[in-house]
């Protein structure tokens, strides 16, 4: 006994007889699970769709998972960071296009968040696509270059159930035309597609996109050179137009043709525009009307009257270009838009998120060469950063 009661003395000092020490709870697994659903009627989801999923950490990009959807379009991401400034968005390529779950955050929420993706079924018909509006507003006028700079807004219009995906000449890509003139140079868009995506067929101008059913909003600027008082204008789009809306300088400016009328004045960044309108305009038809009134090299005074600054330094183009579009959803007889501000924005990062992913893949694919790389991928990360703050400062005021 006395033995047996030393070496119980000894255990004890060493802690091996303590009894269970704290139990702590497991820290919960966190993940993304979804479903991907093909929104057309009869459409299916093939088992084994790859699903990514964009990692951004204070909004930037930092990884790419990706997974398999199971033949019920099932998929999950776990282990996740939940740290704060985790974010996720996950995301599908499916018949030349790509399609977004909602972005997801663990912040005071469940362990475990949904975000379905909803595909469709492509078609190369153009049936059911329209322009909804096509805005063009003059912005700066320099007789100094004898050049005009111009910002255009276009909605896209898909009524269909099926998303629009057009490859002309064997082209790998969707490409979706674009109404610019042909003598348009040095254009730049304000979101989405990259100066790289920019493509010209005989047929005009167009981008590597697709147009899945509902509204696609496209914002660019260009010059366009002119030599006098009058600068015809020339745009032929390739889906009807519903309303052309033309915004030029209040003064001495004016526009006529393509069956615009005037509609009165709108302010813009604190300048004033005079606005003409005109709708209806048929498919693969020249729209064609003229810029009045320009003024001429050396003519001061002229200048003075109907100059102005340019939209891209007094206001930012994506400003303007969103006035642009105040102008016409405030016109519209009672339309209601099929997103909000805030999905807008959030439909433009998710396809940031997919142009920067697509950009990994090409460079480690040895597609594209390491200064490019790291300029391009610059570029749409600070993009992507300042969509992210405008969203989240939307958000909060909705």
């Amino acid at each position: 006994m006395t033995r047996l009661l030393v070496i119980l003395s000894l255990l004890a000092t060493l802690g091996l007889l303590a009894g269970p020490g704290p139990v702590w709870a497991d820290q919960p697994d966190y993940g993304v699970v979804g479903q991907v659903q093909n929104g057309t009627p009869g459409g299916a989801v093939p088992e084994g769709l790859e699903v990514r999923l964009a990692v951004f950490q204070n909004d930037q990009v930092v990884d790419t998972l990706t997974t398999k959807a199971d033949a019920g379009g099932n998929f999950a991401f776990t282990g996740l960071k939940a740290d704060p400034g985790y974010t996720y968005v996950p995301w599908v390529w499916y018949q030349g296009a790509s399609y977004f779950g909602r972005q997801v955050s663990f912040v005071n929420v469940e362990p475990v968040q949904r975000a379905d993706i909803t595909i469709y079924e492509a078609t190369d018909s153009a049936e059911k696509v329209a322009i909804q509006v096509l805005s063009i507003a003059v912005a700066d006028v320099n007789p100094d270059q004898n050049q005009l700079v111009i910002f255009s807004l276009v909605t896209f219009s898909n009524r269909g159930d099926r998303t629009y995906v057009s490859r002309p000449m064997g082209l790998d890509v969707g490409f979706l035309p674009l109404p610019i003139p042909a003598d348009a140079r040095n254009i730049v868009f304000h979101s989405g597609p990259q100066p790289e995506d920019l493509l010209r067929t005989p047929q005009g101008y167009g981008v590597a996109m697709s147009v899945p059913p509902g509204d696609l909003d496209l914002a660019f600027a260009y010059v366009l050179p002119y030599d006098g008082g009058r600068r015809p204008v020339a745009v032929s789009p390739a889906f009807p137009v519903e309303r052309l809306l033309v915004l030029v300088p209040a003064g001495s400016l004016g526009a006529e043709g393509a069956g615009l009328t005037a509609h009165g004045q709108v302010n813009i960044q604190n300048q004033t525009f005079n606005l003409y309108v005109a709708t209806g305009l048929p498919a693969n038809t020249p729209a064609e009307f003229s810029l009045t009134g320009l003024p001429e090299p050396g003519l001061l005074a002229r200048l003075t009257s109907s100059r102005v600054l340019p939209l891209a330094v007094a206001g930012g183009v994506g400003v303007v270009l969103a006035a642009l579009g105040l102008v016409w959803v405030r016109r519209r007889a009672g339309r209601q838009t099929a997103a909000s501000s805030a999905e807008d924005l959030a439909g433009r990062r998710a396809r940031l998120v997919a142009a920067l992913a697509e950009l990994d893949d090409r460079y480690e694919r040895g597609e594209v060469k390491s200064d490019e790389y790291a300029e391009r991928r610059a570029a749409l990360k600070a993009e992507l950063l300042a969509v992210t703050r405008v969203l989240a400062a939307r958000q909060e005021q909705e």
